[in-house]
């Protein structure tokens, strides 16, 4: 264990988790805090909120335009990525509805739970897909779900998997994308700073070809650690995009949502150190895997999934086992209990916490 050791970055030393300071591992944000240019962003913007915050959703607008290579036309802000998930199912099922078309989505299941979601609230039929033996989204398995419907195929795919960590191979995924014009590709890339599978390429490339039945999500809630403020946004076609703004209410970001998310998106030294300690931090757990004997899959995110010993009894049971010692770590997965998804905190957190993971599992050397 690592006790009172200081982060060469943030600054904070690390302490012990506590019952009045528990160590949250839950829910995949980035314990390392923000960029120091964003903290200066919201230190200096509380003389603004006095004023609409037209200019500076404009601004994000342009400079995410700028780092994708697309025009501002193609860029819809929302509130976190699981906003404009729930716009553009509710978009693309709109669009079908008005031409007559029934809709469906389609997507491997478990994955991240903002598709599920918003195909309940508009009561569209969802067709899950199991993953593959190897956790990874069954490709063939959706493609058929889709070829079996007459009408409208929104294809829901986070990828990175959430939470599995999986991703499907690119080419296979694209050639599916090019040969099927009618179905509409939702590809949710939260994760996509984390990836270190050779076969993933990012979807950002196909919106700049000019593949017209693409969208992709990002998020600044991952690798910039702006979990709290809600920023993400989409990438499309212009004239898709201009089907989603007209779903999304006026300027859904706030003025420090915007400011910090503008801020860190020019802060490529804290992008670096950031995805670096996250990277140190899975290797940390992913080499202690190794030790127990545990399979895992991926991992390309800021979370591991790996299986627990049946010793253990299930991860309800692990999940109080290590909340009895102030760890709070992943949780429900109803077709994988004897899994479980660890969130990624700083390398000193991963240190302390694996410490504790070879102590409850038993098998301290």
């Amino acid at each position: 264990m690592v006790f009172g050791h200081q982060s060469h970055y943030t600054g904070r030393m690390f302490t012990p988790p506590s019952a009045g300071q528990r160590l949250h591992l839950n829910f995949n944000e980035n314990n390392l805090g923000i960029s120091p240019l964003a903290r200066e962003a919201l230190e200096g913007c509380l003389t603004q909120v006095n004023r609409y915050p037209d200019a500076p959703h404009a601004e994000l607008v342009a400079a995410l335009a700028e780092h994708h290579g697309v025009s501002a036309a193609q860029v819809v802000l929302g509130a976190g990525s699981s906003q404009s998930i729930h716009v553009i199912i509710e978009a693309v099922s709109r669009r079908a509805q008005d031409a007559g078309q029934p809709t469906q989505v389609v997507m491997p299941l478990p994955t991240f739970d903002a598709g599920l979601t918003a195909s309940a609230a508009r009561r569209l039929p969802v067709r899950g897909i199991p993953l593959l033996d190897n956790l990874e989204a069954d490709l063939k398995g959706l493609r058929a779900a889709c070829e079996d419907f007459a009408g409208q195929s929104i294809v829901y795919l986070c990828n990175p998997n959430n939470p599995t960590g999986t991703v499907v191979s690119s080419a296979e995924l694209k050639a599916w994308v090019q040969s099927a014009p009618q179905t509409f590709f939702l590809i949710d890339e939260a994760y996509v700073e984390f990836v270190t599978d050779t076969r993933f390429e990012e979807a950002d490339a196909w919106v700049r070809e000019g593949l017209p039945n693409v969208c992709v999500v990002r998020t600044f809630s991952k690798l910039h650690g702006l979990a709290g403020l809600r920023v993400g946004y989409s990438l499309s076609t212009a004239e898709d995009a201009g089907l989603f703004a007209g779903f999304v209410p006026e300027m859904p970001v706030n003025l420090p949502g915007l400011l910090a998310a503008r801020a860190s998106l020019a802060d490529t030294e804290f992008q670096r150190r950031s995805l670096e300690q996250t990277l140190q931090a899975r290797d940390i757990v992913v080499q202690t895997l190794d030790r127990l004997g545990l399979r895992y899959v991926g991992p390309n995110g800021n979370f591991v999934f790996h299986e627990l010993p049946a010793s253990v009894g299930g991860n309800r049971s692990y999940r109080h086992r290590m909340s009895e010692l102030h760890i709070v770590v992943g949780r429900d997965f109803p077709a994988y209990e004897g899994w479980n998804r660890l969130s990624l905190g700083t390398p000193d957190e991963m240190r302390h916490m694996t410490a504790q993971m070879m102590e409850v599992l038993g098998q301290v050397e």
